[in-house]
């Protein structure tokens, strides 16, 4: 969950009448391995059922990747890291505990802020979404950072990506290339 505090806007993924849809939208990590969110209720993932299974999809540190980076021909490619979680949809249709939770995202998201706003929902704009957690039953981590390569051409695109000031990728390649 790690991860996801650090890029907690994501993709929440499911099936409507056979099509695919997917929502952006900031999430929280909450404890015992719950997200927590909220949809505006006009959209159409507001209307799944309660369990209803679903994917949310977060990216982390991302980029190209040049082959004139390399000591040794190769083909351009983008590094990234990514989680996709599998889960239960759980509404939260209560009104005080949706507060809480918009109350919680939006303090979460102005804390970094020099004069963080402090939250105050009306009834009509807490009936205006649909509050939920995502009961997490499957996790994958994904990671290509370049493990193809050979050290020498690790080195020089993470020394590359440094120069760029593309920093959270180069530390996350450096990261891998340090286990």
């Amino acid at each position: 969950m790690a991860f996801i505090s650090r890029h907690s806007f994501g993709q929440l993924i499911s099936a409507i009448d056979g099509k695919i849809a997917c929502t952006h939208l900031p999430f929280l990590a909450a404890e015992g391995g719950l997200l927590t969110g909220h949809l505006a209720r006009a959209n159409p993932q507001a209307q799944l059922p309660e369990g209803a299974q679903i994917t949310c999809v977060f990216s982390g540190a991302h980029g190209y990747i040049s082959p004139s980076w390399y000591t040794e021909p190769g083909v351009p490619t983008w590094n990234y890291e990514a989680v996709h979680l599998q889960g239960r949809l759980r509404w939260v249709d209560d009104e005080a505990q949706a507060t809480e939770i918009l109350v919680a995202l939006s303090r979460h998201y102005e804390a970094s802020l020099p004069t963080p706003w402090e939250p105050v929902f009306n009834e009509r704009l807490v009936k205006a979404i649909r509050a939920f957690h995502v009961e997490v039953v499957d996790v994958a981590f994904k990671q290509k950072l370049s493990q193809n390569r050979t050290l020498d051409d690790r080195l020089r695109v993470i020394e590359t990506l440094r120069n760029r000031g593309d920093i959270e990728l180069a530390e996350a390649m450096a990261a891998l290339l340090a286990k």
